[in-house]
C-alpha cells in the first residue's frame, strides 16, 4: 500500500485530536484509546493481517540505584 498523503505529528495526543477534528484515520497503540473509545469519539477499524512490530526500550533514571520491584523486572526482562 502507498500514499502521498501524511502529516507527521508530535505525539500521540496530537494524532489523537487530528482524528477526532476529522482530519483522517491512523495507527496508534490500543492502549492510548481506552478514554476515546469509552467516550464515543474514535473507532477501530480492524484490519485483517496488520502486525506491527515496533522496537521498545527499556529506561531507568541514571545514577540511581533501582529498587527491589523494579531490580526484578529488570532481572526478568533480561532473561527472556
Amino acid at each position: 500500500m502507498r500514499t502521498d498523503a501524511t502529516l507527521t505529528l508530535g505525539s500521540t495526543e496530537a494524532i489523537k485530536a487530528a482524528v477526532v477534528a476529522g482530519m483522517g484515520v491512523a495507527i496508534v497503540s490500543r492502549l492510548s484509546i481506552d478514554a476515546e473509545l469509552a467516550a464515543g469519539l474514535l473507532t477501530v477499524i480492524p484490519v485483517a493481517g496488520l502486525q506491527i512490530n515496533r522496537a521498545l526500550h527499556l529506561l531507568r533514571l541514571r545514577n540511581r540505584a533501582l529498587g527491589p520491584s523494579a531490580a526484578a523486572m529488570v532481572r526478568m526482562l533480561l532473561a527472556k
